[in-house]
């Protein structure tokens, strides 16, 4: 089995680090510009006067789901992370490091404060497309729809509309005399000549399931900052490189 050396881990950082951070601004574009692709639509018009010209039929297909955006969001997000934190485990001692702790659960190895200062960061961006998750909208009564696909939900209530056209109707005030055309009274009416029913299937998340996942983002970064402050209690070794660094460039130098 090959062994990875440092040079390597730094050689890759930066572009782990674009990666990750294209992956992010994609998946937020996705959440706040390009929702219409979370959404499914099928609906039919029947036209009620059967000499009336044929139905129509408008498909949407639903080609986006938060699920599926998170999930390929995520391997170059946690790429990005550990590499670095490989290269801040090597880099570090073992004394300045301490794991992540969640409700008592050890969620890493120990971890440089550098590290999790590193990760503190990335959950804070990581928290802006959280946030910008879509979900669900209220109001509606959404069902899994497995036939869809996986994390595709749909709307248990076929919504019916109609399709009206404007008729003249008339009535006859005065009859008509040998010297006087008749009186008639015209007005408009709506009159329903169609029927449309439309389904509805989104790819969106509840609001529930949104608010849990920011939940648990909430506790692992009170979590990661714990575990930063512990890291930091470690005793350090006190080191003086410095004069005799700088003894050797101002070597002959009268320094006032």
């Amino acid at each position: 089995m090959k062994t990875t050396v440092l040079h390597e881990i730094l050689a890759v950082e930066q572009d782990r680090e674009r990666d990750a951070a294209q992956a992010l601004e994609r998946t937020l574009n996705s959440f706040t510009n390009q929702t219409h692709l979370f959404q499914g639509l099928h609906s039919v018009y029947e036209p009620f006067d059967a000499e009336s010209l044929e139905g129509e039929e408008k498909r949407q297909a639903l080609t986006h789901t938060v699920a599926g955006v998170l999930g390929t969001m995520a391997a170059p997000f946690c790429r990005a992370v550990d590499v670095t934190a490989t290269k801040d485990v090597t880099n570090q001692s073992e004394g300045a490091r301490a794991p992540i702790i969640v409700d008592g659960v050890q969620m890493t190895q120990p971890l440089p404060a550098t590290t999790l200062l590193m990760l503190e960061s990335r959950l804070k961006t990581l928290g802006v497309v959280l946030s910008a998750i879509p979900t669900l909208a209220e109001g509606r009564e959404w069902v899994l729809d497995a036939a869809k696909g996986q994390d595709v939900y749909r709307d248990a209530n076929v919504r019916t509309g109609f399709k009206n056209k404007k008729v003249i109707n008339h009535k006859i005030l005065v009859e008509a005399t040998t010297h006087h055309p008749a009186q008639v009274e015209k007005w408009s009416e709506d009159e329903r000549v169609g029927k449309t029913t439309e389904t509805t299937w989104s790819g969106m998340v509840t609001p529930a399931d949104k608010a849990l996942i920011l939940h648990r983002l909430s506790r692992l970064q009170a979590a990661t900052k714990q575990a930063r402050m512990r890291a930091n209690m470690a005793e350090v070794t006190q080191v003086e490189v410095a004069e005799s660094l700088m003894n050797f460039l101002l070597d002959g130098v009268e320094v006032v």
